[in-house]
């Protein structure tokens, strides 16, 4: 190894034990070898000082563009606050706006995940786990039997299931509800372009807030079920992406309630406020970009430099322990 190895290597085994395989790769790939890289400009460099950089930045800036890299915006989002006892049009509800939800687009969070080096173990087509308890009993038997199916396939594709075979459950992508998504993959204008499911897995906890200043904020990650769960399940393989950092209900809404009605909202009212704000919240993740994307595909050119058309698809909303 020359210095420069045994540097980047040291760093990587020492310290804390987050850091990836996948990580480190990312760091050499994406930073230390990029052409505007230059060493001279980390000279007396501050995590601490960049961060206030980044959060300054992000106060002054009108649209809430926290980062051009990643596209972290700040955004906000209206409720309709209905009047205690009284029928009112929706459109002529009152309206609270939340401020301080910070989010990255749901499409940026899938190609950054099927561009990097993780994709390399994703599993992209489907397919069902099968197993034959008797196999193995004789020692003359081939470890695969590949006979043709007999009878015609089912509505996923699949040939019937032998007689004493039993079908095994553990991943996304040997499930039944990935197998019917692919199975539905709409017919695109380019059949040489491989279609693919993107399986999308949300997990939430709003006992874990992260602090932001004065905020507390309730954070929102993204997995992928085209990874496998034990790889998933490891802090280290950062299998998690941030998201979005969802605002809590402000204390505000007490006195604009009773400021607008004249009453403090009930226990009731406050629950269900706070329904429509993660309504609204997922209103706004749920672009019309991204809907696109649901509805035709979009084309994107994966770690292993091959182009695919990725149908995003919703599998899970997990809450509490991502483990479980």
């Amino acid at each position: 190894m020359n210095a420069t190895v045994v540097r980047l290597m040291t760093w990587f085994h020492l310290g804390s034990t987050l850091k990836s395989i996948a990580e480190l790769d990312s760091l050499v790939e994406d930073v230390l070898l990029k052409e505007d890289f230059n060493p001279a400009d980390l000279r007396n460099f501050s995590t601490a000082r960049e961060n206030k950089r980044l959060d300054d930045t992000a106060t002054a800036d009108g649209d809430g563009n926290l980062s051009a890299r990643d596209k972290w915006t700040m955004g906000s989002v209206k409720i309709k606050v209905p009047a205690p006892k009284v029928c009112t049009p929706e459109a002529e509800a009152a309206e609270f706006e939340v401020k301080g939800l910070l989010y990255r687009p749901l499409l940026d969070v899938m190609i950054e995940a099927f561009q990097s080096p993780a994709f390399e173990e994703f599993h992209i087509t489907p397919f069902e786990s099968r197993w034959d308890p008797s196999h193995g009993r004789n020692s003359d038997e081939p470890d695969i039997q590949l006979d043709p199916p007999d009878g015609p396939l089912d509505e996923n594709g699949m040939p019937p299931l032998p007689e004493g075979h039993q079908v095994m459950y553990g991943e996304i992508y040997t499930s039944k509800p990935m197998l019917k998504a692919h199975s539905e993959l709409p017919q695109t204008a380019t059949p040489t372009l491989e279609t693919i499911i993107a399986a999308y897995m949300f997990y939430s906890d709003s006992t874990h807030l992260a602090n932001f200043g004065n905020a507390s904020l309730w954070p929102l990650y993204t997995f992928f079920g085209n990874q496998s769960k034990y790889t998933r399940a490891k802090p280290t393989s950062n299998a998690g992406h941030h998201q979005a950092y969802f605002p809590l209900l402000p204390d505000s809404i007490k006195d604009f309630y009773r400021g607008r009605f004249g009453v403090a909202p009930s226990a009731d009212m406050m629950a269900h406020l706070k329904r429509e704000l993660m309504h609204a919240i997922w209103d706004l993740l749920l672009s019309p970009e991204f809907i696109h994307a649901y509805v035709h595909g979009i084309i994107v050119k994966c770690y292993d430099g091959i182009e695919r058309r990725l149908f995003p698809r919703f599998f899970t909303y997990g809450a509490d322990y991502p483990e479980k």
